[in-house]
This record gives C-alpha cells, structure tokens and sequence, in this order.
C-alpha cells in the first residue's frame, strides 16, 4: 500500500477526484501498472488577513486583498471611498468686508468657501463738535464720529 502525500492544488471545500496510477509488482514479480480514482475531501481555504494593496482616498475606492495559505488563491474586494471630513472655519464680518466660512477637508487639504454673511456696517455714534476757521474766513462745525465696532472715525462738515 502506498501512502500520498500532497498539497491540494484547489480548496474551498467539497470533494475532487484524483486519479492515481502506481507501479506494483505482482505475485510473478512482474511490475504492472495500477490506476486508482481516488474521491478526496478539500480542504476549506485558509484566508490570511486582509490587507490594503490600494489605500482609498477621499474621492478613489480602494483596494484590499488576501491569500490562502493552502492553495495561494487571491481575492480581493473594494475599499469605499473615504469622503472628505470638512472641518468649517467661520471668519466672521466686520463693517466693510462681509463674513463667510471656508470649509477644509482634514484629509487632504479639499476646500471651499461657502455660507456668506454680508458686512456689518459701521455702527457711528457722535463724538464730539469741533470748530475750524477764524474771524476773517469764518468758522466751520465738525460733527466727529467714531465707530463703535472697528474704531474708524469720520468727520462730517457743518454746513
């Protein structure tokens, strides 16, 4: 009785047949050849670990792949995409620019401006009257005016 030893070539479970052809010598010492079919189980695949063999992006799907150590199959299956991940950045709007919010991507630098909010406007309160000139030209009143948010100043003319 010869005993066989060997790697199944295939996997995946279910059973194969496998002819066998040996040399044995018969009672007369002549060698005859003898073939066998033989119905073997096979063997479940052994998967090793996933591995990413393209990593996804933000926008491309990716790639993982594994192996079985049994029969050296391959599979592989996509990745999704991963999606931008925006982080929102407000700058906000003063009196003569209006405010908005850039958003970010934290992965790969995507970004866009959006959600605009119009300029404040100053917002004047009356600071004090000066008087300019003399007693040959006349004089002039100046309202002066300072904005509450931004500090700016205007003068206005009496007229």
């Amino acid at each position: 009785m010869a005993v066989l030893t060997f790697k199944p070539l295939a996997c995946g479970g279910g059973e194969a047949v496998v002819n066998v052809t040996t040399n044995e010598k018969g009672a007369d010492m002549d060698v005859e050849q003898v073939e066998e079919h033989l119905t073997i189980q096979l063997p479940e695949h052994a998967w090793g670990d996933w591995t990413v063999t393209k990593a996804p992006t933000c926008t491309e799907a990716g790639e993982e792949s594994r192996t079985c150590s049994n029969c050296g199959k391959t599979e592989t299956h996509p990745v999704e995409a991963l999606g931008h991940d925006y982080v929102a950045t407000v700058t906000a709007p003063t009196c003569t620019e209006r405010g908005y919010t850039t958003y970010t991507c934290s992965r790969c630098g995507d970004s866009y401006v959006d959600d605009y909010v119009p300029a404040l406007g100053h917002e004047w309160s009356f600071t004090e009257f000066t008087w300019t000139g003399d007693d040959t030209d006349g004089y002039t009143a100046v309202a002066n005016y300072t904005c509450s948010r931004c500090s700016e100043t205007e003068t206005v003319a009496a007229a």
